[in-house]
C-alpha cells in the first residue's frame, strides 16, 4: 500500500466516523488536521477520493466533503483502487 492508499483509507475513515457523530459535511482542514497531514496532500488524496466516487464536495459556507454512499457499501478495495490508480 503506497502512502497515497493509507491517506486515503485513514481519510475516508475519519470522515465516515464524523459522519456518524452527526456531522453532514467536514473540511479538508480538519480532515488534513486530524491526520497530521498538510492541507494541499489531504485535498490531492480528497480530490482522488472523489474522482473514484468514494466522497462527494459541498460547495459553500457549510462546504466539504462527505462519503458518496453509505460507509457500509464502501470497501478497502474501492479506496485503494480510488487513491492509487490501479485496478
Amino acid at each position: 500500500i503506497t502512502q497515497w492508499g493509507e491517506y486515503g483509507i485513514h481519510c475516508a475513515a475519519f470522515i465516515a466516523s464524523e459522519h456518524a457523530a452527526g456531522k453532514e459535511t467536514i473540511g479538508a482542514q480538519e480532515i488534513a488536521d486530524s491526520q497530521g497531514i498538510a492541507l494541499d496532500y489531504a485535498q490531492q488524496v480528497l480530490q482522488r477520493l472523489r474522482k473514484g466516487g468514494i466522497v462527494n464536495s459541498v460547495r459553500g459556507p457549510q462546504g466539504g466533503y462527505q462519503l458518496a454512499r453509505s460507509a457500509a457499501e464502501i470497501n478497502l478495495r474501492d479506496t485503494l483502487i480510488a487513491c492509487e490508480g490501479y485496478t
